[in-house]
């Protein structure tokens, strides 16, 4: 999903292609789908029709999330945190000296 260019100009990417990939496809492709099919409480069975004692208090919210994950491109998610001024940035970060235990 990454595209990368070699050289002192180089770096990573994302292309028009996949900008406009939803944040839905990344997960499918990183951890897979399972999870968001779930039961929150982590019983087997938990549907509607057999739910779980807080299936309808967190199904709504896990369908909301799903929706946002499915409807929203990496491109258009990417603004919003840039807009938002949440932009995570490893630049600054000391990945020796965390990794560490410091």
């Amino acid at each position: 999903m990454v595209s990368s260019t070699k050289g002192p100009n180089g770096g990573f990417y994302l292309d028009k292609k996949n900008r406009d990939k939803s944040v839905w496809d990344i997960i499918e492709s990183i951890d897979g789908t399972e999870k968001f099919d779930q039961c929150f409480l982590g019983l087997s069975k938990c549907s509607d029709e057999q739910p779980c004692p807080v299936h309808f208090i967190a199904n709504p919210f896990k369908q909301k999330i799903l929706e946002e994950f499915r409807d929203k491109t990496i491109f258009k998610w990417s603004k919003e945190i840039k807009k938002s001024g949440k932009v995570i940035s490893l630049k600054d970060f000391d990945v020796l000296a965390n990794s560490k235990g410091d």
